[in-house]
């Protein structure tokens, strides 16, 4: 009996945590790109198949996509 309870306390934390994780990312706003992320006014660029792209994050999370000449 105390195996289970130890077990569902543990199940309780550990889901506790993971909401409030959650929650916490929720107020900044971030843009996520190949696993990496940037901050709202950051650029960068990559070249794909030759053209080079231009990658901006906007304050709403959003990445704005534009080629270079």
């Amino acid at each position: 009996m105390k195996k289970k309870l130890y077990i569902l306390g543990l199940v309780v934390i550990l889901g506790l945590g993971g909401a409030y994780a959650i929650a916490g990312n929720s107020d900044t706003n971030v843009c996520f790109w190949k696993g990496r992320a940037y901050q709202p006014g950051e650029v960068w660029e990559e070249v794909v198949n030759g053209v080079t792209y231009r990658y901006t994050c906007k304050e709403n999370g959003e990445i704005v996509v534009s080629p270079l000449p």
